[in-house]
């Protein structure tokens, strides 16, 4: 397994752990007081799922699984720069939302933002690492004794 995949695994199961437990802590406090959540802590716990989680397991099993044709690089860098956006931007959403509940904080539509900047050009940086794996052979890999 690459080293690359390994990271985006790991952090992927411990964005699972926070997930579930925060899950689990929200639904007791839920049920033992009575009060919903705010939506901000509902958010963040999804966010912290599906992208912490099963987006991330999606991108580290991708990485390792799709086959590298051959005269193709890997581009672990590329992908450890997709990691590092989008943890960065992961990280600054699950701080700023739940701080922006309950501190009037006016960098909370900016730190918003910034997020979604990181975590998208994540993904994008990602996939461009990723792209020679899943695009279609070119014509002169196909040629007979190939």
């Amino acid at each position: 397994m690459p080293e690359v995949t390994r990271l985006y695994v790991h952090a992927a199961w411990l964005y699972f752990l926070f997930g579930v437990l925060s899950g689990a802590v929200f639904l007791a406090n839920q049920g033992l007081t009575g009060l919903r959540l705010p939506p901000g802590l509902v958010a963040t716990h999804t966010h912290a799922l599906l992208v912490g989680w099963a987006a991330q397991w999606v991108m580290g099993i991708a990485y390792w699984i799709y086959p590298r044709p051959p005269g193709t690089r890997a581009h672990p860098r590329a992908a450890r720069a997709a990691f590092a956006l989008l943890n960065l931007g992961l990280l600054l959403r699950l701080l700023a939302e739940p701080l922006g509940l309950v501190l009037p904080n006016p960098l909370l539509g900016p730190g918003l933002v910034a997020s979604a900047l990181l975590q998208a050009t994540g993904a994008l940086v990602f996939v461009a690492s990723i792209w020679e794996r899943i695009a279609p052979p070119r014509p002169a890999d196909c040629a007979p004794g190939k």
